[in-house]
C-alpha cells in the first residue's frame, strides 16, 4: 500500500502544451496577461507562444481528457482572436510535456514531443490584456473562419461583402430580434443582399438588383437593345 502511494505521488504531474501562433498583424498587449493555467507571450514581432497546462494527472484516461480540454481551450482562444482581429491565424504544437504515468505492468511512461519554430512578422498596436483568456464557442468556428478569410482580400471590398453576407444570411433570422441597433433593419439587410448580388455578377438582369443599384449608383446602368441592365 505504501509503495502504491509512492508510485501515485511520483506519477502525479501536469500536462503542459506550448503552441506557436502565427498570422498576427500586431503586438496585442502592452503587458503579459495573467490567465489561469496558461501563459501568453509575444517574444518578438510575429512570434507568439501560448503555454497551457493541467495539474493532478495520474493515469492515461485523465491524460487524454486533459489533452482534449487543452486543445479545445486553445482552439477557442484562436477563434476569439480571429474574430476580434478579423484575420486568419495558424497554430501548431511547439512542445508537449506529458506527466509520468504508471503503466499496468508497473513501468513509468514519460514522453516529450518537440517541434521547430518558424519566422513571422507583425506590427505594433498593444493594449491591456483581458482578465481572462479570450474564448469563443467552437460552434462559431465556420463563421469566424469565413470572417477571417475576408481579411486576406485587403481593399477588395466586394470580396469582403460576399463573405460577410454569408454569415448574415445564415444568422439573420435567428438573431434579428436580439439586435438593439435601430439602424439595422430588414430593409438594410435586403439592400446588402442586393449589393452582394450586384458585385457577384458582371451583368445583373434581376429587376430588384437593377432598381437598387440605380438608386445608389446610376452610372452603373447600361442598355442592351434599349433594355436597361
Amino acid at each position: 500500500m505504501k509503495q502504491d502511494r509512492q508510485l501515485d505521488s511520483f506519477a502525479a504531474d501536469k500536462l503542459e502544451i506550448t503552441y506557436e501562433i502565427t498570422g498576427f498583424d500586431r503586438i496585442l498587449y502592452s503587458q503579459k496577461p495573467s490567465w489561469e493555467n496558461c501563459e501568453f507571450l509575444m517574444e518578438e514581432e510575429g512570434r507568439t507562444s501560448l503555454r497551457v497546462w493541467e495539474d493532478e494527472i495520474y493515469n492515461k484516461d485523465q491524460l487524454q481528457q486533459a489533452k482534449t480540454r487543452l486543445e479545445r481551450k486553445v482552439k477557442s482562444f484562436i477563434l476569439a482572436m480571429e474574430f476580434a482581429l478579423s484575420c486568419p491565424l495558424q497554430y501548431r504544437i511547439l512542445h508537449e510535456k506529458r506527466p509520468a504515468i504508471i503503466a499496468e505492468d508497473g513501468t513509468i511512461e514519460l514522453i516529450e514531443v518537440v517541434s521547430v519554430r518558424d519566422e513571422a512578422v507583425s506590427s505594433v498596436a498593444p493594449s491591456m490584456p483581458l482578465k481572462e483568456i479570450p474564448a469563443l464557442p467552437l460552434e462559431c468556428e465556420r463563421w469566424v473562419l469565413t470572417l477571417a478569410e475576408a481579411h486576406r482580400f485587403g481593399d477588395y471590398v466586394e470580396e469582403h461583402l460576399k463573405r460577410d453576407y454569408l454569415i448574415i444570411e445564415e444568422l439573420w433570422d435567428e438573431f434579428k430580434n436580439k439586435i438593439n441597433n435601430v439602424q439595422i433593419t430588414q430593409g438594410l439587410i435586403d439592400k446588402i443582399r442586393l449589393t452582394r448580388n450586384f458585385v457577384s455578377h458582371q451583368i445583373c438582369r434581376d429587376g430588384e438588383v437593377i432598381d437598387h443599384v440605380l438608386n445608389e449608383l446610376s452610372s452603373a446602368a447600361w442598355y442592351e437593345e434599349e433594355k436597361k441592365e
